[in-house]
């Protein structure tokens, strides 16, 4: 089933009585205002007996009639909703199993059922720039809408959806406009909101329309709205509220919180196989897990085996694809830089035997996301998230109790480095070094993922966006050397990458030769590789030494 998602910014209104829609070509930058015939619209949404899609904030619904007719999910987003349609596929209302994929890391084994209907006759005005492009759609919506077991709605909104070719500033104009014809802010932010409000209290999507955590639409802060993952006052250090530093307990609980966020956010676009999805969600996996393990003699010892190892096996289920995915992706660039050029025919062999076996280890990894031990991992990180069993040491200042556990990860990386630098065999140095790359990599998630600045749009170093957590800025030693352990991961990083490469490329000649075909271009790129790893790990070695000496 074929799914797209875009980005939606729109902001709603509430409309009393007889009140006319305005002349929408007479704000500024709109060239023209073309009206429709109203349609009619009607939508059942759905979510679990306890109301899980709700509490996260997400609004599943079937509907029927108008041109966006289908199913659609739509979640909070930074600067509007992610909205994902699917198409409508039988008449009956039964949930996809391709919808069901992409809310199953909130729903898990929950059935969904009915929750409301809402019936609308809508009437849209699509505002043109001069080229004919468009910048907004203005809907004006009649709604009947009821909860299952409660009464019937009447009311009347208006809805601006920004286009294409749209900006902030024209929403600012059209609702200049708009409060001047006689609307106001809407009080809901979604018509399910509505409608489950009056049905009785309940978690409910209503902050799925939102922007963003304090924002009430698109651009409009709402400095009375609280972010919901930052820790509150009472956590904000030792001293309790009004302390100047946050305590180690208040920005571990954080970050989890935001780590687990990231994976859930990461799991449906994995499934549905999005650009650099696999990627993602492996980096919010192993954040998590390097939480627990840097930090780990913070929490309850009895609580992290299991959680541990359920990332773990995860990591490795993702890691098939990844490692896939990355080798395919390294045979044009590799063939093209080398000077006597490589057959076109070998290239594209390359490409697509590796490429075949990315779509293998995707199968596989979407038959785990949907296996019962992955359905339990999600259910011990909720939990985990929920009351994580910090040991009163975490009470201190987070700059001087997670420090503690960075120095700690560092002397581990150096004491490895030198086992590696001592290794007689090429083999066992190898593998050393790898063990190096690893310990370097997970001690910088897990610094990332505590500090101040960790996630904002981009993420983990610009990888996995999420929500921003409470944190703390490392002194200046350790950042130093922290700086200088990346180094050290990256170039070997670029090794391992080299050497998976090479190990691909000895594979395929090793077939060709068996097939009768020539391997003299597959030896040329073998060949080619061994300079990359010198060079590789030269460049860890001398980051090593600063590292020594910082």
């Amino acid at each position: 089933m074929d799914a797209h998602t875009h980005l939606e910014v729109e902001r709603k209104y509430d409309v009393g009585g007889p009140v006319s829609v305005p002349n929408l070509a007479t704000v500024p930058g709109v060239a023209r205002a073309v009206g429709f015939p109203p349609v009619e619209l009607r939508a059942d949404y759905f979510d679990t007996g306890g109301g899980t899609l709700g509490e996260r904030k997400i609004i599943l619904r079937r509907r029927l009639g108008g041109p966006d007719e289908g199913w659609h999910i739509k979640s909070a987003a930074v600067g509007g909703r992610m909205e994902t349609h699917f198409p409508l596929g039988g008449q009956e209302a039964h949930v996809p199993e391709a919808v069901l994929d992409a809310v199953r890391v909130h729903t898990r084994s929950d059935p969904l059922r009915p929750v409301a209907r809402v019936r609308t006759r809508r009437t849209v005005v699509r505002l043109l720039d001069g080229t004919g492009a468009l910048l907004a759609e203005f809907c004006d919506d009649e709604v009947q809408a009821r909860a299952v077991g409660g009464a019937e709605l009447v009311w009347r909104e208006w809805e601006v959806e920004l286009g294409p070719a749209g900006t902030a500033d024209l929403l600012d104009g059209i609702e200049a406009v708009l409060l001047r014809a006689g609307a106001t802010p809407s009080t809901h932010l979604s018509k399910l909101g509505r409608v489950l409000d009056a049905a009785g209290p309940g978690p409910h999507p209503e902050a799925a329309a939102r922007s963003g955590p304090g924002e009430t639409g698109a651009g409009r802060p709402d400095p009375d709205e609280p972010d919901p993952d930052q820790p509150g006052p009472d956590q904000s250090g030792p001293g309790g509220p009004g302390t100047a530093e946050p305590s180690a307990a208040a920005v571990l609980t954080a970050a989890f919180r935001a780590g687990l966020e990231t994976l859930r956010r990461w799991d449906p676009l994995v499934r549905g196989d999005a650009a650099d999805a696999v990627h993602q969600m492996r980096i919010a996996a192993r954040t998590l897990r390097s939480l627990l393990h840097t930090y780990g003699d913070l929490f309850a010892p009895e609580a992290l085996g299991r959680l541990e190892d359920g990332l773990r096996r995860l990591g490795r289920a993702l890691a098939g694809a990844r490692d896939a995915e990355v080798v395919r992706d390294m045979v044009d660039p590799r063939c093209q830089a080398v000077p006597e050029g490589i057959p076109a025919a070998v290239r594209k062999q390359l490409w697509a035997g590796k490429n075949a076996e990315r779509r293998d280890q995707m199968a596989r990894l979407d038959r785990r996301l949907g296996g019962a031990r992955y359905l339990a991992l999600l259910n011990d990180l909720d939990a985990f998230a929920a009351a994580p069993p910090l040991l009163l040491a975490a009470a201190g200042p987070a700059s001087q109790v997670l420090e503690t556990r960075v120095e700690r990860g560092l002397a581990e990386v150096l004491a490895l480095a030198g086992r590696a630098a001592a290794a007689d065999g090429h083999g066992e140095r190898t593998d050393l070094l790898h063990e190096v790359r690893k310990t370097a990599k997970r001690l910088r998630y897990a610094v990332k993922a505590v500090a101040v600045d960790n996630v904002g749009p981009g993420g983990v170093d610009g990888e996995a966006g999420g929500t921003r957590t409470a944190g703390f800025t490392l002194g200046p030693g350790p950042s130093a050397r922290m700086h200088l352990a990346a180094d050290v991961q990256d170039a070997l990083g670029r090794h391992r990458d080299s050497v998976m490469f090479q190990k691909y490329v000895r594979d395929s000649a090793r077939q060709a030769r068996k097939a009768g075909h020539d391997t003299f271009a597959l030896g040329v790129l073998y060949g080619a590789e061994l300079a990359v790893q010198d060079q590789a790990v030269r460049e860890a070695e001398a980051a090593l030494e600063r590292l020594r000496g910082a």
